[in-house]
């Protein structure tokens, strides 16, 4: 098959996949279309209300029978595991949807403390549930990865921690085999290049591989912060003063880019060569939210941007709808992740530890639960919460103290009166902390870790559509850019071990060079 028929079927496959994303994700919708606290307030917490699917009554009650261990498994690993407890750490296998037997063995082997007379409709939302973890495994983006990594001395390494060395070092490497490749690159432009870390690699690496009678590229350094571009400043002159550098080299530019990109039109200037027409690789590593997004309209908008080397983060930062949905296939779908959605696909599943898990099911809980509380005397948004230290976390009453008083502090400076009153009359009753933990044993908590299994059940469900909800604005990048008649190559890779760094998909574009006449 030539070229242009690979990418075609490459092009067909990624839509097929993307409507079939969307398909899945709309069944599901309620575990990430709305909040968490605001779905578990409304359905876990009041049986009155109907479930999404009928059967999901039954499937929360049979999903309490893994323990916390058990659904960090599950997460991790988007399949229920064939046996309990240490085995577990012993690379288990797991039960997939046609394994009948395996389903079966494990459905025994959970179930024994199921009521008999609920047993059979609780089976029937085990199964249900193991065929929506292997739809959701089937669903995931296979890519292909990119191992290579650029040898960095420890002069440039100063500063890094470890994972921010591992993706300099494997970004850099990338940037430089496009330039490489391609030949006739004559700037190079970092968007939110912070600190400089990959800046000043790529700078060094192009500048000091370059025959001598090749101009080397030019390197724009973009930010919008003069503290960080300063930082990067100050790191080429310590640079300087350790070894020979070419990073001074390096031009910074502060421009703050909206999710448009035309603001990218008032640097355009500092491109221009007399001898030949620019040709630009923009690059950007974690560009938050729209960010990354102004690179992908900066790249498809401007003809002298010839190149594209970006990874993304921060979904949650994306607004919508000028920067999601992008590309004209997905708008037909007529398809919106909303910022639950958003900030659901943040979530790594590969980094989930009970070390790092259990906490966070406990405030979780806690949150979800002080919202009911709240809700029943009148006071209808938990607000001012903010970051919650360990000491805050001790108990149910604690937290509920705690984020009473900021929130009585905040309402006054609000004047809002009427929660004023409430939260004050609520603070100085001498029962205040008695009641609240009577009301938090009234909700289910496991009195082992104080996590209402409910709220975890319902967090680890959500955690599980994350990679999915990634995959649906990945594809979405991916189609617009292929949408363009001017660019004639696409790929994404996965550059960063994901345990380190999960957002780890790189998006790669080329424009069609042009043809000489005559």
């Amino acid at each position: 098959s030539t070229p242009i028929d690979s990418h075609q079927q490459q092009l067909s496959s990624h839509k097929t996949h993307l409507n079939n994303l969307v398909s899945f994700l709309k069944s599901y919708s309620s575990l990430w279309l709305y909040s968490q606290d605001q779905y578990i307030i409304q359905h876990l917490f009041n049986p009155s209300q109907r479930f999404p699917q009928k059967s999901w009554f039954h499937l929360f009650v049979v999903l309490r029978i893994f323990n916390v261990e058990e659904w960090i498994y599950i997460v991790r690993n988007g399949a229920v595991p064939c046996c309990k407890g240490a085995m577990l750490h012993e690379h288990a296998s797991c039960v997939h949807q046609s394994d009948d037997e395996h389903l079966e063995y494990c459905w025994e082997m959970h179930s024994s403390e199921i009521p008999v007379d609920e047993r059979d409709q609780c089976k029937q939302a085990f199964l249900e549930f193991c065929g929506m973890l292997h739809t959701a495994q089937s669903l995931k983006l296979k890519l292909s990865s990119f191992s290579k990594c650029a040898h960095i001395n420890s002069e440039l390494k100063r500063g890094m921690k470890f994972k921010k060395i591992h993706e300099v070092e494997r970004l850099a490497q990338a940037v430089y085999d496009v330039v490489e490749e391609e030949g006739d690159i004559t700037d190079i432009c970092d968007i939110g290049a912070g600190q400089g870390y990959v800046t000043q690699t790529v700078c060094e690496m192009v500048h000091s591989k370059a025959e001598s009678h090749v101009l080397p590229p030019r390197i724009i350094a973009v930010d919008d912060d003069d503290d960080q571009i300063h930082g990067s400043e100050q790191r080429i002159d310590t640079l300087s003063k350790k070894q020979e550098t070419h990073t001074r080299n390096i031009q910074h530019v502060n421009c703050h880019l909206s999710y448009h990109g035309k603001e990218f039109s008032n640097i355009l200037s500092a491109f221009s060569r007399k001898e030949q027409d620019p040709r630009i690789l923009l690059m950007g590593l974690h560009c938050c939210g729209d960010l990354t997004v102004a690179c992908l309209n900066i790249f498809v908008s401007n003809p002298q941007v010839t190149h594209l080397v970006s990874i993304g983060c921060c979904y949650h930062k994306i607004t919508e709808p000028e920067a999601f949905p992008l590309s004209s296939h997905l708008k037909n779908l007529h398809f919106s992740l909303s910022s639950g959605g958003l900030s659901q696909a943040c979530i790594s599943p590969s980094q989930w530890t009970m070390a790092n898990s259990l906490p966070q099911f406990k405030q979780h809980s806690f949150r979800c639960a002080l919202e009911l509380f709240l809700r029943d005397r009148g006071v209808f948004k938990c607000k001012y919460v903010g970051h919650v230290r360990k000491s805050q976390t001790k108990s149910f009453s604690t937290y509920a103290m705690w984020v009473l008083k900021r929130m009585l502090e905040k309402a006054s400076l609000d004047n809002n009166t009427r929660n004023v009153t409430i939260l004050e009359e609520l603070l100085v009753q001498k029962t205040l902390k008695k009641q609240l933990e009577e009301f938090y044993e009234e909700r289910g908590a496991d009195p082992k870790n104080d996590v209402i299994p409910s709220v975890q059940i319902f967090w680890c469900l959500r955690a599980l559509l994350a990679p999915l909800l990634e995959a649906v604005i990945l594809l979405d990048r991916f189609l617009l850019l292929s949408e363009q008649d001017s660019i004639d190559d696409v790929q994404m890779i996965r550059i960063f071990d994901e345990s380190l760094s999960p957002r780890n998909v790189m998006l790669i574009g080329r424009k069609c060079k042009k043809k000489n006449i005559g």
